[in-house]
């Protein structure tokens, strides 16, 4: 068997690592997801002029459902969770928690991070399920990914809390 996080200041380690390459799947997803946004606007403008020159030139199109793909913004209490504001605020705070870990890795500290982390999972699990319904495969993996590394994270962060409560039972007893 490998060596086991035994103290603090591994689990920190860890969870900083989990806690930078979730902020980098996270990061890697909505970009990829507004470039395909992107794309089907230049593609669906390119299909509504077409549509406008062939009704210009007597073409008839009765009958024919007209197809809308756009992209309306995912909100949760009106507000826009995909504005780029709250991504390079969502990016930040999540660094800037992992930073913080490596700093002090302490009981309060880990028992925070793990809420912000399980939080952070509730929305990659709603991108996922919204990816997999707009049948954007690549979106839903990279969400994926992020969520099953906020599961690492607050799993690790979890850990250290228990461990330091352990820590201080141990101590009183002695």
């Amino acid at each position: 068997m490998g060596p086991v996080m035994r103290t603090p200041r591994q689990l920190a380690a860890l969870f900083a690592v989990l806690m930078v390459l979730s902020t980098a799947a996270f990061v890697i997803g909505v970009t990829v997801e507004q470039n395909q946004g992107q794309t089907e606007t230049a593609v669906e403008e390119t299909h509504s002029d077409e549509r406008s020159e062939a009704h210009e030139e007597g073409e008839n199109h009765e009958g024919e459902p007209v197809e809308s793909h756009s992209e309306e913004s995912e909100t949760i209490g009106g507000i826009d969770l995909e504005s780029t504001p709250l991504i390079v605020l969502g990016a930040a705070l999540s660094l800037a928690l992992a930073g913080l870990v490596l700093r002090w890795p302490r009981r309060e500290v880990f028992g925070a991070a793990a809420l912000f982390c399980l939080g952070f999972a509730l929305l990659d699990g709603r991108e996922v399920a919204h990816q997999l319904d707009e049948q954007a495969a690549t979106v839903a993996v990279l969400a994926a990914l992020a969520l099953a590394l906020h599961l690492g994270a607050a799993a690790v962060a979890g850990l250290a809390l228990a461990r330091s409560r352990d820590d201080r039972a141990a101590r009183a007893v002695a």
